[in-house]
Formats: structure tokens, C-alpha cells, sequence
């Protein structure tokens, strides 16, 4: 049963975006593909999912600002690509990202914790 104040999952399009990193030792270098959606007209890189006990929806632990300055000049939408729909020329520190507690240093992007948004997932 959800809560009063739950939000009902939303139906939005899992986006696939392409970066690189710049604080992972072990990815540093290499060409990262994440999911990403739009949200309030700005596309945000979704770095952890939480995924409910049945599988029928997602949220996400925390949304990063793609589409804002200074980065969002860095991100291209890629028209005929299979792989993705977003390229962003801009490093993202994803290791401060990737952990459940908010990222503790200034890395310059525009970042909601804990969303109130849900995800429905395909079955």
C-alpha cells in the first residue's frame, strides 16, 4: 500500500547517455554509458537506482543536471546513434555519485537527492 504522500510512477523514457569520468581510477579514460531522464526540461544523469521489491517501478537515489550551465553547452544529442541519445563533453565525478551518502566535494553540477519521482519499469 503507498503512502499518502507517494508519488504514482511515472512513465518516462530511460534516456542513454555517454560521458567519461574524471575522479575513478578504474574508469578514467574510457567513454561511461549511463541512464538519464528529462525532469522539469533538463536532462539529469540517473547514477543509482532503487528498485521496488516487486520490480515495477524505480527511483533514483539522486538526479545530476546534464543539461545545465556550465556542462549543458557539453551535451549533444546523438541523432542517429543505437547505443545512446546524449554525449556530454564534460568530465562528471562519478565516484562521488556512485555512493548512497551525497557527494561530500564542489563538482560544479546541479544535484537533487532523493527525488520524489517514480519510475515505471517494463515488465
Amino acid at each position: 500500500m503507498m503512502a499518502k504522500d507517494e508519488p504514482d510512477a511515472q512513465h518516462k523514457r530511460i534516456l542513454k547517455v555517454l560521458f567519461f569520468t574524471c575522479n575513478d581510477p578504474e574508469t578514467q579514460g574510457t567513454i561511461q554509458k549511463g541512464d538519464a531522464i528529462e525532469h522539469e526540461g533538463h536532462i539529469w544523469l540517473v547514477p543509482i537506482w532503487l528498485d521496488s521489491k516487486t520490480g515495477a517501478w524505480s527511483a533514483p537515489l539522486r538526479l545530476v543536471c546534464l543539461s545545465a550551465f556550465p556542462m549543458g553547452a557539453q551535451l549533444q544529442k546523438l541523432e542517429s546513434h543505437e547505443e545512446a541519445d546524449f554525449l556530454l563533453n564534460y568530465p562528471i565525478p562519478i565516484s562521488d555519485f556512485q555512493k548512497e551518502t551525497p557527494p561530500e566535494t564542489e563538482h560544479g553540477f546541479q544535484v537533487i537527492e532523493k527525488p520524489s519521482l517514480k519510475i515505471a519499469r517494463p515488465h
